[in-house]
């Protein structure tokens, strides 16, 4: 038998009790400090971008990581950040910079930089909270960032930039603390140099637009 509307109604006004009841900053940092405490974590995040939908993976183990998206993949060794864009078969190499990163990593330490935080409404178990950019050199505006109230961890997120550039990014499935294999996070140097050399053809990539 389905619970009275009346119970459910109870239900979702204790969980948003117990939501106002953790600043979203405070909620945001206690995610980060759960995601962190992993020793890996793998992931398939869809994201969507104007009428352009894809479908990507992404892998953490310690401070490595790595993405894998049609056009894109990046890998961080722990020292250099290794870039490559498919479409246009080119590499680029860097180092951390310790400045704001819209990847999921970089979400969940956007409460260590110039960003006021609100609590915007609860969705079934997820908790939704907007961050907007108090300071005008942020690329990113305004974040919206939901948190699953049963992993604790970020379930979607989605950027608004200066430029009027806007992404979204939705969770397919995780897993927490899976076996990954360490060459995951190893940079092929070798490859590095072709495409440097203009040895690596582009590939040609038809994305899945939305209907």
């Amino acid at each position: 038998m389905a619970p009275p509307l009346r119970n459910i109604l109870v239900a979702l006004m204790l969980i948003s009790s117990g939501l106002h009841a953790q600043s979203a900053a405070d909620a945001l940092r206690a995610a980060s400090a759960k995601f962190k405490a992993l020793t890996s974590y793998s992931a398939t995040w869809g994201y969507t971008m104007g009428n352009e939908r894809e479908v990507g993976k992404v892998y953490y183990a310690g401070n490595l990581y790595r993405s894998d998206f049609p056009e894109d993949q990046i890998i961080f060794d722990g020292k250099s950040i290794m870039s490559y864009s498919m479409s246009f078969g080119a590499v680029s190499i860097s180092e951390p910079s310790g400045a704001v990163d819209y990847s999921l990593g970089g979400i969940y330490d956007l409460h260590r930089f110039g960003y006021d935080f609100a609590w915007i409404d609860t969705m079934f178990d997820v908790q939704h909270m907007v961050l907007t950019a108090k300071d005008d050199a942020l690329m990113g505006s305004k974040i919206q960032i939901g948190i699953s109230q049963k992993t604790g961890l970020i379930s979607d997120y989605s950027v608004a930039f200066r430029d009027g550039f806007h992404i979204d990014y939705v969770l397919v499935e995780e897993a927490l603390n899976p076996v990954l294999a360490a060459d995951l996070f190893k940079i092929d140097w070798d490859f590095v140099k072709r495409a440097e050399n203009g040895e690596v053809a582009p590939i040609e990539h038809h994305h899945e637009d939305q209907k």
